[in-house]
């Protein structure tokens, strides 16, 4: 056995060794047929390898049985888990779900609850799955245009939570700007939308029109600030929360290190990026691939642009430490490139000053 696979297996030991509704699950599925068993693992994506959760009609097709023969199956599997909820494994799995839904103001988003009680396991994510569906006092809401799958208590009140998350909206739409978190908890508690901070960061995150970008600002997900659509408002955004100028390089690494990718396993190309900056007047050109935005006073244009805007902005002759003092704060490019300039292009007085030809 080599290195690798001892390290494997060292692992494997250690997750089953960790492993907590699994054991658990295995008690329940023991009572049931084979074919059972199978069938539940494949519905809740209780797999070694990392299996995710099949529909009912791929199941019924592995099987040459109809969706309805695959529920009622799965309705016999669940009457043998009903005779297990008096016992103390199973009410000790029943009250680690609940004591995380508890915890998170009787809501939170059927992901967030997998990995919370789950990890990285497979196996016991898909534990945790078939727990969740199970256990009493818990509702499963599948996804809406308003919020994600979610995990409730069975007496949320899920009319409130709505209610809520509408006065969040029209409290973010008056403002119509990103906000700090901080900042955003201290207005929402003096405006009464609800009466702690925690309900309203448990209330948000299952919320599909309200998010906080990779910067930690709130806002509607309608808004570019908060879920860029394409590249160009990725770059703004990067540029925007960076404050400086950045390299073109530099923009695309900071892409895929704030998670803004829209295939998480391709990275972001460069040359993509630069592309884009290029073709949008919110971008400058500062010199040798570091771009800007115009917003902070850069002015489009060449070098010699720079200095006539510089001159015209003075109105009067100026000396060339003095150009160039000013044209460094707005481009990076060498004193070569200045002299250059102006030599070639403006003026030279005889006191050695410098003016529009």
């Amino acid at each position: 056995m080599n290195n690798q696979e001892k390290i494997n297996d060292n692992d494997m030991v250690k997750n089953e060794q960790e492993r907590f509704f699994v054991p658990i699950l295995e008690r329940i599925l023991a009572d049931v047929p084979e074919r059972s068993r199978v069938i539940t693992r494949s519905r809740f994506g209780i797999d070694s390898v990392g299996q995710k959760p099949q529909t009912l009609e791929a199941i019924g097709q592995q099987y040459d049985i109809t969706r309805e023969r695959v529920r009622q199956i799965l309705r016999d599997v669940f009457f043998v888990t009903d005779k297990h909820k008096k016992n103390a494994s199973f009410d000790s799995a029943q009250n680690k779900v609940l004591s995380l839904v508890d915890a998170h103001s009787g809501i939170i988003k059927e992901d967030r609850i997998l990995a919370e009680l789950g990890g990285s396991d497979p196996q016991e994510i898909g534990a945790v799955r078939f727990f969740v569906h199970t256990i009493n006092d818990v509702d499963l809401i599948n996804a809406t245009p308003e919020m994600d799958t979610s995990v409730v208590r069975s007496n949320f009140d899920v009319g409130q939570w709505k209610d809520t998350k509408e006065r969040v909206k029209a409290f973010l739409a008056a403002r119509n700007e990103v906000i700090e978190e901080d900042q955003f908890l201290s207005e929402a508690l003096s405006a009464q939308l609800v009466d702690s901070s925690d309900v309203l960061l448990h209330y948000l995150d299952p919320a599909r029109e309200i998010m906080r970008n990779p910067f930690g600002k709130w806002g509607l997900v309608s808004w570019p600030l908060i879920r860029p659509r394409n590249i160009r408002d990725k770059v703004y955004l990067i540029l925007l929360e960076t404050g400086t100028p950045l390299h073109f390089l530099d923009i695309a690494h900071a892409i895929d290190q704030h998670d803004l990718r829209k295939k998480k396993k391709r990275p972001t190309h460069p040359q993509t990026v630069h592309n884009e900056l290029i073709k949008d007047a919110r971008f400058v050109l500062v010199g040798r691939g570091t771009y800007a935005l115009a917003q902070w006073g850069y002015q489009h244009g060449t070098v010699r642009d720079v200095i006539i805007k510089i001159l015209e902005t003075q109105g009067s002759p100026m000396s060339a430490d003095a150009i160039l003092t000013e044209v460094l704060k707005v481009r990076d490019v060498k004193r070569s490139t200045v002299m250059i300039n102006l030599k070639t292009n403006f003026v030279r007085t005889s006191d050695g000053l410098y003016t529009i030809a």
